[in-house]
């Protein structure tokens, strides 16, 4: 993944503007198509979405749900990218990620907008919860369970989110497929060609699918999340490290050594109440700046995390070295274009955290006609240079308010 680096805020308006305005040359404008009666069939809405079908619809044009009305997906956009392979020049999941001392300018971010609402930059294409000696982050809990059609009872405080992706299967192997949040449930699913899928999901809440079919598929499905996960408080009645030991919190030992010194300088410790010193850490790696490389004592989990220097990548790895040194269970998340952090919070229950971001120019793709997820602003502190980042004016942490623009 490259990313991430230095952009004047005026220009970086004028290329969402662009983005905003018209759809890509040699795209059409998507006229959103009634969801097949086969598909409600064969994959039945749960009572939780019941309430938002349209009264006197025999097959329903959209979703209507806490006041917002949902299209279902419309026709499949030729040039959207395939999530599969290596190689097979699509959108692909890593299998690790290492940190890297290139902290300065770095190449224009593209991204390609999956869901409605558009949760842009910050879909989840993969969960880092191992960390080695040597930095490497990858998936520890890579075992996978089935995950069922979600369960018909109604759940109060959960969001709605079309999904429509491509994927490139073979049969008999799990292929990953991007998701909202790590809760995400699956209400109904439908393929193009008809293939039924098993659903999967590994130990760091990554998702997948399964088929006993090989080539190209249209995936579209519908799903819900927590809203708590998008910008939920946090409690502060218990310490910050009350969770340490816990899954998501171990470091090696030569590695939670480091991560002590930085949190002694950042004058962090693990008895401090949760909310604030979880804000103290938010607050420090929120004021990155892209730039030359830090120097200091020659590891680079520090010089980044003292340093302060660095773009998306490098802010969500130290952050998660340094949360996880004070006992915070903490995942590095990322996709095509954006890295940022998922933090378990003492109720149980993850929280996305976006440390931001800085690039010449974000191009995202599949967004037209799509909204924009724009949930409430989160609970920690945001810095002046933080709110000048593109994933800030998207919305991801800075929260542009309820009904946002299209992407």
């Amino acid at each position: 993944m490259r990313e991430c680096s230095i952009l004047p805020v005026r220009l970086l308006l004028t290329a969402l503007i662009v983005v905003v305005a018209a759809p890509a040359a040699g795209q059409r404008r998507l006229r959103h198509e009634f969801v097949p009666r086969s598909f409600l069939e064969r994959n039945p809405i749960e009572a939780a979405v019941q309430p938002a079908l349209e009264d006197g619809d025999p097959v329903p044009r959209a979703l209507r749900r806490d006041g917002e009305r949902l299209e279902a997906p419309g026709r499949a956009d030729p040039s959207a990218p395939t999530f599969g392979e290596p190689g097979g020049g699509g959108i692909v999941r890593p299998s690790e990620a290492r940190p890297d001392r290139d902290t300065g300018i770095d190449q224009p971010l593209r991204y390609h907008a999956v869901f409605n609402p558009s949760v842009a930059p910050l879909r989840r294409n993969v969960a880092f919860d191992g960390i080695d000696p040597d930095y490497r982050l990858h998936v520890a809990r890579a075992a996978m369970r089935p995950v069922p059609i979600a369960a018909r009872e109604a759940i109060p405080g959960r969001e709605l989110f079309w999904g429509d992706v491509k994927l490139d299967l073979h049969r008999g192997r799990a292929s990953s497929i991007p998701s909202v949040a790590p809760d995400m449930r699956v209400l109904a699913i439908k393929t193009t060609p008809d293939v039924p899928l098993e659903l999967l999901k590994d130990g760091a809440d990554n998702f997948y699918v399964r088929a006993r079919y090989t080539g190209g598929v249209r995936v579209v499905f519908l799903v819900d999340a927590d809203s708590t996960y998008f910008s939920g408080a946090v409690p502060g009645n218990v310490p910050l490290g009350v969770q340490a030991g816990a899954p998501h919190t171990e470091l090696p030992a030569a590695v939670l050594a480091r991560a002590e010194r930085v949190l002694e300088a950042l004058g962090v410790s693990a008895a401090q109440p949760f909310d604030r010193g979880l804000n103290t850490l938010v607050t420090w790696f929120r004021d990155f700046r892209a730039g030359p490389p830090p120097a200091g004592v020659g590891d680079i989990y520090e010089d980044l995390a003292l340093g302060r220097s660095g773009v998306c990548r490098h802010r969500a790895f130290a952050f998660l070295v340094t949360a996880r040194g004070a006992g915070v269970p903490t995942r590095q998340v990322q996709n095509e274009a954006h890295a940022f952090v998922e933090v378990r919070a003492p109720d149980g229950r993850w929280r996305r955290i976006d440390l931001g971001g800085e690039a010449p120019s974000l191009d995202i793709s599949g967004g037209y006609g799509r909204r924009l997820h724009t949930p409430a602003p989160d609970a920690f502190s945001k810095p002046e240079s933080y709110l000048s980042q593109y994933s800030a004016l998207l919305g991801g942490g800075a929260g542009a308010g309820a009904g946002g623009p299209e992407v």
